[in-house]
């Protein structure tokens, strides 16, 4: 695996662990612990995850990486979306559910292309995913700022 995709790959899975501590940092009202509970068993697999992507040697082993950690996506956004923010909060809920997506994906795409041996396309995705990461913390400041 490439030195520099590995480097982007350990920056996602850093991220994952960032998101989870900034959105952990909500506690307090009923909203606010639901979110912090559903966020400590997201800090739980997606650090799992990013330790299988940081050391991946091979396409199955950072499969697994990536498999574990779009699970951990829709498992905390399914968490996310099963409560009732405050209004002050539902926009930023829908916008970090929305940036939680769209970075899965694009670590399912690297995956994908990693698999069919596409460096052209991994290199693209580079760039996405190093902005994925971007949006999925100012998503989850958004929201600990927002939910009170």
């Amino acid at each position: 695996m490439p030195t520099e995709r590995r480097h982007k790959l350990k920056l996602a899975a850093s991220v994952l662990c960032a998101l989870a501590l900034v959105v952990a940092g909500c506690g307090g009202s009923s909203y606010k612990s639901k979110v912090e509970d559903a966020a400590k068993q997201f800090k739980k697999t997606s650090v799992d995850a990013g330790t299988k992507l940081r050391n991946a040697r091979t396409k199955q082993a950072f499969a697994a990486g990536v498999n574990e950690f779009q699970g951990a996506v829709k498992t905390f956004n399914g968490k996310l979306q099963s409560l009732s923010p405050p209004s002050s909060a539902k926009a930023a809920q829908a916008r970090l559910i929305s940036v939680l997506n769209t970075f899965s994906a694009d670590v399912g795409a690297v995956r994908d292309a990693l698999n069919k041996g596409d460096v052209a396309q991994i290199r693209a995705l580079q760039g996405r995913v190093v902005s994925d990461v971007a949006g999925v913390q100012s998503a989850a400041k958004e929201l600990q700022s927002k939910a009170g």
